[in-house]
């Protein structure tokens, strides 16, 4: 079974079957076999009592939920608790184990009652310490123990436990439980204390020495018994070597010892240190409620960057970001807003939301979140699953309506409701004004229109005088939630035309619009009730109704100017041109002024047909996609996780954050991926560049951010493409000694590489590069330096075209450039 579902707190329930009371779920833990979990009571059982015991919503590793159990659990324990052994921890102080948990401590008593006790329950309830008033007798005590109760308030027969009490004259040793880059763990032998903080130091590397010194001895959570530990933590400014290092630990008299006051000598320790350079992983976000999501982190992180809001986001099952119409703890970009909080403790995060959560699928992105080691190794970005039970009672939406024939009245739920009992019309109850009952009609019937929307078809001629509808709160929603009362009550309103859903209206293409109003639609739709501007636009008008409301579609005309991808159009629509399901029409025109809802897509060339994935130029290891409108900057770094980057030769799967990195300029339609690390910084080769099936950050800068189109796979050759540039004047000749039929050629460029010579008569037709290169008369060049050939020509005091090419170490040149040389005068 997987973790996060067994172990998500919603998922149980239990109820007691005689007198029906809850009995909470505190935590349940998975155990290794992955079948089987330990669930622990948050509120006590009653002893003898039978209880139900619900699991719901819980995957196995396939991701198949199993049914819906119930199974009864007995709770009876007949066997009281007893005292099982007494040992002797320190001075006046002895530690008495139970064979169970206590709720009550025990009543103790030694020598007969003469001497004082003080006991406290350990926090496991499994122990106790007892505290003398006085230190006993050396040699052999009985200690007298009864009362106390379990959890079944069972409590202790009195029975009398022998030990031998001895003072103990071993000093503690220490040693080194673990090791980090800047932190030790101290494993003493015995439990001690520290009694002069400043007498106590601890280096590494090199004792006394001020650069490698630690901080002041911290006893580990949960081992504090009285004042004593046995396991201390110090952590260091300067971080230790990996490998085998010293640890010094120095004393001086009385000042770290155990309870019967032996000192810790001061010692060398050997420790081997592992460097953390691992980022942390998230292992799973359970759901405690739906209002608290618990993140859990596979080693410590910073505090810091654990609580910042920004460090993480919450989409729903579909990949989205949440919608602030939906939820209102979050911003138009799905960004938590304050009123959320965060904890952190323990390798644990604890995100509390203000509202609820609606039950189904989710995931929570975790992202820059660093690690608690000196090298504070990153996590980029991370996704995780995670299901919301449904918890919440079902509510209606709105008043119930009765149709203009008063035959119908039609009830619309908040949620998917079960088809239990949801057509009985017992269930459903008339009142008119004074609050009397109202019987229905004979042959009247409950018609279930979808999952949220019922319809009580009224018989004969209809029913007028009930003001009110009371439905059953024994109804249940999809997830078995009943109604928080006896019964809701809603108003029996008038049915009334069709009205705009906020924030519904956008662009889906550049010549579709979509808009929802509150009710579900008849009949056909005339385009000559649709304008802009007053301009009749449309060729084509459609509807689909689901769930009580209908989504309009118009298509512009095929002659129409088509939207821009960053389009926002206002659309008028006419009265009377919707026509709900009862026949109302829409007594008012309506003005629908669309958003930006055009997904935005990689360009086309328009001559290739290719996508726009290029190497940018002047570059080697840099890629540009170009969009076919502006995209947002936000999270413009995490658009690498939307990305499948290949590398072509090996196959390997480039990592987002390690390999590559993206950014997108202010008003800008491109995003950019710079390749990075070892393997890939100045990497010449070929890559393929895809992005995933539903990108995520990578949105175009219309207000709530469309995702853009995913795209296939293009393959991108990397390395240097550019061609040298040559300083200006150049290339150019300076002609030799009288006679001497030579010229000196000089050529300078801006990168190393080769000049290649190629002569031809003057006004002879020029030769390719290819031609030029053949040749094989070269010079070689450095960057940025003159560079000269000699060349021999065949006649004095003649005309010649020398044509030069320069490739760089990558194989770019430059186009052919002619020199005119004349060869000097003959004597």
């Amino acid at each position: 079974m997987t973790e996060t579902d067994v172990e998500a707190l919603a998922n149980y329930k239990m109820t007691a079957v005689t007198t029906g009371g809850a009995a909470t779920v505190g935590s349940v833990e998975l155990q290794a076999d992955k079948k089987s979990a330990i669930v622990t009571l948050g509120t006590e059982a009653q002893n003898q009592e039978t209880y139900k015991l619900e699991v719901k919503n819980v995957k196995d590793t396939k991701g198949t939920v199993i049914a819906t159990t119930e199974k009864e659990v007995k709770f009876f324990d007949a066997t009281a608790p007893t005292a099982t052994k007494v040992d002797v921890v320190a001075p006046r102080t002895v530690k008495v184990s139970f064979s169970e948990p206590l709720k009550t401590v025990p009543t103790v008593k030694l020598g007969n009652g003469s001497i004082s006790t003080t006991v406290t329950l350990s926090a496991d309830k499994k122990s106790a310490t007892v505290e003398f008033g006085i230190e006993p007798t050396i040699g052999t005590q009985e200690l007298e123990i009864q009362g106390g109760a379990d959890y079944a308030n069972l409590k202790i027969e009195k029975a009398v436990k022998s030990f031998d009490y001895q003072k103990d004259a071993t000093a503690p040793t220490a040693s080194v439980e673990k090791a980090t880059a800047n932190t030790v763990t101290l494993k003493f032998s015995k439990p001690v204390s520290v009694k002069t903080a400043s007498d106590v130091s601890v280096y590494h590397t090199i004792n006394n020495s001020g650069a490698y010194v630690g901080g002041a001895l911290t006893p580990v959570t949960g081992t504090v018994v009285n004042g004593y530990s046995d396991t201390y933590t110090v952590a260091f400014g300067t971080p230790i070597p990996e490998g085998t290092a010293k640890v010094f630990l120095n004393t001086k008299a009385n000042a770290l010892e155990d309870g019967w006051g032996n000192d810790v000598a001061s010692t060398e320790l050997s420790s081997t240190v592992v460097v953390d350079k691992a980022a942390p992983k998230v292992t799973g976000v359970k759901a405690v409620s739906d209002k608290k999501l618990e993140v859990t982190f596979d080693e410590d992180v910073n505090a810091t960057d654990a609580q910042k809001l920004s460090n993480y986001i919450l989409k729903n099952g579909s990949g989205s970001v949440l919608s602030s119409d939906d939820y209102d703890f979050v911003n138009t970009k799905g960004e938590f807003l304050n009123t959320v909080t965060v904890s952190y403790s323990a390798k644990k995060a604890t995100i509390t939301l203000p509202s609820s959560l609606k039950g189904g699928n989710y995931s929570l992105t975790v992202k820059e979140i660093k690690d608690a080691s000196f090298l504070e190794n990153k996590l980029t970005s991370q996704d995780t699953a995670v299901v919301i039970a449904d918890t919440t009672s079902w509510d209606i939406t709105g008043n119930a309506l009765r149709s203009t024939d008063n035959k119908k009245i039609r009830v619309t739920f908040n949620e998917a409701m079960s088809a239990e009992g949801l057509t009985d019309l017992s269930k459903y109850e008339l009142r008119n004004g004074s609050g009397t009952k109202v019987d229905f009609p004979t042959d009247s019937k409950v018609v279930v229109l979808n999952p949220k929307t019922v319809e009580i078809q009224l018989g004969g001629t209809g029913e007028t005088t009930a003001t009110t509808l009371r439905v059953s709160g024994t109804l249940k929603d999809a997830s078995g939630n009943t109604f928080n009362e006896l019964y809701k009550q809603v108003t029996i309103g008038t049915e009334s035309g069709a009205t705009l859903v906020a924030n519904t209206a956008k662009t889906t293409s550049t010549n579709k619009v979509t808009f929802e109003v509150d009710q579900e639609l008849q009949g056909s739709l005339n385009t000559d009730n649709f304008t802009i501007s007053g301009a009749q636009v449309f060729g084509g008008a459609s509807y689909v109704n689901k769930d009580g409301k209908s989504t309009v579609t118009l298509t512009l005309k095929d002659s129409a100017t088509k939207f821009t991808t960053s389009a926002t159009p206002t659309v008028t629509v006419a009265a009377d041109a919707l026509t709900n399901v009862y026949g109302a029409k829409n007594a008012d025109s309506i003005s629908v002024a669309a958003v930006d809802g055009i997904a935005p897509s990689v360009l086309k060339n328009s001559t290739t047909g290719k996508l726009e994935i290029k190497q940018v130029a002047n570059t080697v290891d840099n890629i540009s996609i170009q969009y076919d409108e502006e995209l947002t900057t936000t999270n413009a770094s995490l658009a690498a996780t939307d990305l499948v980057i290949t590398d072509s030769a090996t196959g390997k799967t480039l990592v987002a954050g390690v390999d590559y990195n993206t950014a997108i300029a202010a008003d800008s339609d491109t995003l950019t991926i710079d390749l990075i690390g070892a393997d890939y910084n100045n990497f010449a080769g070929k890559v393929t560049v895809a992005s995933k099936s539903t990108p995520v950050y990578i949105k175009d800068a219309a207000s709530k951010g469309n995702a853009s189109n995913a795209f296939a796979a293009t393959e991108v050759t990397l390395g240097d493409i550019t061609a040298p540039t040559l300083a200006a004047t150049y290339p150019k000749a300076t002609p030799g000694a009288t006679a001497s039929k030579q010229a000196t050629m000089k050529v300078q460029s801006n990168e190393a590489g080769t000049a290649y010579f190629l002569v031809v008569a003057d006004g002879a037709t020029a030769p390719t590069e290819a031609a030029i290169v053949a040749n094989n008369v070269t010079v070689a060049l450095t960057a940025g330096a003159e560079a000269t050939k000699t060349l021999t020509f065949t006649a004095d005091n003649t005309a010649y075209d020398v044509y030069v090419v320069v490739k760089d170490a990558a194989g770019n040149a430059t186009a052919p450039v002619k020199v005119d040389v004349t060869t000097p005068a003959a004597v």
